[in-house]
This record gives C-alpha cells, structure tokens and sequence, in this order.
C-alpha cells in the first residue's frame, strides 16, 4: 500500500472514530434526558425529605411562621420540580403562586403536582412575575410569606426582587434560600463570585437600605437534616419584627451567639 492509501486509511479511521464519539455522545444525552425527565415527571408525593431541601428544621421555621404570621398567601421564585411549593401548599393550606423562569420546569411541576389544589404557576423572570402580583392578588393588603429562590443563573435577581416586594407590599415574610448563615459554615450558600454571593456581608446594606430585619435558624447545621442549605428572614413592619423575634427558632441578627452556644441562644 502507498504512502498515500496509509494516510487515507488513517483519515477515514480517524474520522470514523470521531463521528462514532459523537453519536456516542449524543445517545448518551438523549437517553440521559430522557431518564431525568422521567424522574422528575413521578407524581409529588410528600415526605420528610422532600419540600425545603428536606430540611427538619427549616421547615419547623415554616411552620413556626405560618402558625404565628396568619399569612394570606404564599408567593415563591424559581419553582424548578415544585417540591417547596407542594409542600407549602400542602402544610400551611394556602394559595401558592410560584414562578419558574424555564418553561420547561414549569410544564413538568404543572405535571408532577397536578394532584396539589391552590398552585398558581407562572413562567418567566423572578422579577417581572413580583411586578404583576399585585394585579394578580388583586389586594396589597395581603400578609404574604415569600419564598425567594431563583438565584441559579449567572444573573442574580435577589436585590431587584427584594427592592419591587419592599415597593409593594407592606405585610410580608421574606425567606431568602441558599443564603449564608454567619458563623456557620456546615450551612451551604450560592457564591458565583464576589458580587454574586448569597451572605450578610454582601447583602446587609440592601437589607438595612430597605428596612428590613434579619433573622437567621437558631438550630446550628450539625442538628440539620437534608441538603442543609442556609436561609435568611426578613420583616420591616414592626408588628411582625416583634412576632418573629418570639419564634424560638429563629434568631435576630444583632441577638446572635457563636455556633456553640445556639441552642440556648435567643
């Protein structure tokens, strides 16, 4: 064989070999998707671990809120499978409107919780669904419970929607997901960058800006269950500044003790 019918025979080979890889590779993420669709579309069914990052404590804080607060509605951003908004729904026995920017989340938790009364789904960005809310509930005397949790692409959307709810709405409970717990690290939070991350140092002069009051668990993340993601609440009316700050398990920022010392702190 030539020279040349060497090189043309590794060509092809080589050629062969890469189309192969490729089909490979794309068989792999049809089969893939296929099978992650298919996991999400199981039908919601509520347990321990599912709802709130199958937290046990953060969802005693839900329930501390929802027992003391007499909300109205619940509101949440970034619905992804609806496990949160499920669970809400389910627990407290309130209206949910809850808001996925990817339309295809939305489709599968439309189909997962079908069996969930008082969903509302919307699909688009965080902050354009907190500007329609008004029209929606139709009533800004509402005592809303708001569950942020949008913040998963390369735009944060945090500062936007507290600043449009603060507009808003005068009653409300802000929980923020994803976010740091001081002087505790065994809490997980978002950081993308500097800028982009989910922690009081970064977030405390929007807070302050606002009026809002900052409340952290008052379990430390050794006792937590499930993913144990860090949180933030927040209020600025007073009269539910001071019911927060008699939920024992929360905690006022200003009030905080070293992780050590939680349990009996507050």
């Amino acid at each position: 064989m030539t020279q040349l019918g060497v090189d043309m025979k590794v060509r092809i080979g080589s050629d062969g070999e890469e189309h192969m890889n490729r089909a490979g590779n794309s068989i792999y993420h049809f089969v893939h998707n296929k099978c992650r669709s298919v996991l999400l579309l199981r039908k919601w069914v509520n347990s321990e671990a599912v709802g709130l990052n199958g937290q046990k404590h953060r969802k005693r804080i839900f329930c501390d809120l929802v027992n003391a607060c007499a909300f109205d509605a619940i509101v949440e951003t970034g619905t992804f499978k609806g496990d949160s908004a499920a669970y809400m729904a389910q627990t407290a026995s309130l209206p949910v409107y809850t808001s996925e920017l990817s339309a295809r989340f939305t489709i599968l938790a439309r189909i997962r919780l079908r069996a969930v009364p008082n969903i509302k789904f919307f699909t688009g960005d965080s902050r354009e669904f907190l500007k329609r809310l008004p029209t929606v509930l139709n009533d800004r005397a509402k005592r809303l419970f708001l569950y942020l949790d949008a913040h998963w692409y390369a735009d944060l959307p945090l500062e936007g929607e507290l600043d449009i709810i603060c507009q808003d709405w005068r009653n409300f409970v802000i929980m923020i997901d994803d976010f740091q717990v001081p002087g505790d690290e065994g809490y997980g939070y978002d950081s993308y960058d500097a800028e982009k991350t989910l922690s009081f140092d970064r977030f405390s002069h929007v807070f302050q800006k606002l009026g809002l009051v900052s409340f952290f668990p008052n379990s430390p993340s050794s006792e937590e269950t499930g993913v144990k993601r860090g949180c933030v609440v927040l209020a600025r009316e007073r009269q539910m500044i001071e019911i927060l700050s008699r939920i024992p398990s929360l905690c006022r920022e200003e009030t905080r003790r070293e992780p050590t010392l939680w349990p009996d702190a507050c």
